[in-house]
This record gives C-alpha cells, sequence and structure tokens, in this order.
C-alpha cells in the first residue's frame, strides 16, 4: 500500500513587498500548519518523504508539519510543484523513489485539490463530497494506492482514506 498526502499550503499574508513567491505564513496559518502535523503524528500514514514547492508558505508549511512527526522526513524543494497543474503534481508523484511508502506533498490550489479529486476513485462518499466542494488553505487529502510503484497511479484508482482541514480539526476557521 502506498500513500499519497496533498497538502495545501496554509493560510499566508496577502501581499509580500518581495512578490508572491516570498509570502510568509499569517500567525493563524502558522497555527493551522502546526495543528495538522499533530494530526498527521497521530496517523498510521505518517510520511516518510516530504516534497514541497519552494515557495516561502510552503516551506514554512511543511517545515512546522514536520516538526511535530516523530520520524522527521528531509523536506526536498521542488520548483516545479510551484503553483503547479494536477498533471506535474502527479508526474512529480510518480517519480518518487521506490523505498517511498509514504509521500507527503505540500503545494498550491488549484493544482492540489485537482489532483486529489482525479485520482479518487473510492473512500467515504460524504468526504469525498466535502473535499470536491472545498479544498481550503491547510486542506489535507490522504489518498492510498494499492500499487507495487508510484509510476502505476492512474486517475480514479485511489481510495480516500482521510480528509482534514484546519476547521475540521478544531484549529481555525477554513479560508479559501
Amino acid at each position: 500500500m502506498r500513500y499519497l498526502i496533498l497538502l495545501r499550503h496554509a493560510k499566508a499574508v496577502a501581499t509580500s513587498p518581495d512578490g508572491d513567491f516570498a509570502r510568509p505564513l499569517s500567525p493563524r496559518g502558522r497555527l493551522q500548519a502546526s495543528n495538522m502535523g499533530l494530526w498527521l503524528a497521530t496517523q498510521p500514514f505518517a510520511p516518510d518523504a516530504l516534497m514541497a514547492s519552494p515557495a516561502l508558505r510552503t516551506k514554512e508549511t511543511a517545515d512546522l508539519v514536520r516538526e511535530a512527526l516523530a520520524a522527521k522526513p528531509a523536506r526536498h524543494d521542488e520548483m516545479e510543484l510551484y503553483n503547479a497543474p494536477a498533471e506535474t503534481i502527479l508526474a512529480l508523484a510518480r517519480a518518487a523513489h521506490s523505498n517511498v511508502a509514504s509521500l507527503l506533498m505540500v503545494g498550491h490550489n488549484p493544482g492540489m485539490a485537482e489532483l486529489a479529486n482525479i485520482l479518487c476513485g473510492a473512500g467515504d462518499p460524504r468526504a469525498r463530497r466535502a473535499m470536491a466542494e472545498k479544498f481550503p488553505t491547510c486542506a489535507c487529502a490522504v489518498l492510498s494506492f494499492d500499487v507495487k510503484t508510484w509510476r502505476s497511479m492512474a486517475p480514479g484508482g485511489a481510495s480516500l482514506v482521510a480528509y482534514a482541514t484546519p476547521k475540521a480539526l478544531g484549529a481555525s476557521k477554513d479560508d479559501a
């Protein structure tokens, strides 16, 4: 079994004098990411690899999540993840090392939400509907694949194991 954990970055400040790439997390975003990390740390599918967009807000989200995990996978920054479409995110996931059983990818919408919905073919119908309706900041979709290699992941081939949002975890109000 392989797990793909798709995490949208936490709430960032609206603007930065250095541009979109340099927007840091807001105080609420830091809380969201920390709480999501605490939640992930209690799950049986904790990541053993972590890939993040190199934008400041995604790196900060990844680092705060990572701090809460017992095993601390190294963060690999991947430029192609910055504002990537679903197809690019899927290509990066398919290229994951064969030793990785659980891959956490931290990126941006709309790509993260689109990929989660494209891959999901089974799982709790209510959670799938909620995920399809809204993928707010710091939303996390955990997908399982009964495949031997990452390259075998296909649209509709995943089961939604969990869908967590800051609101559902009681961390903060959901954001767009």
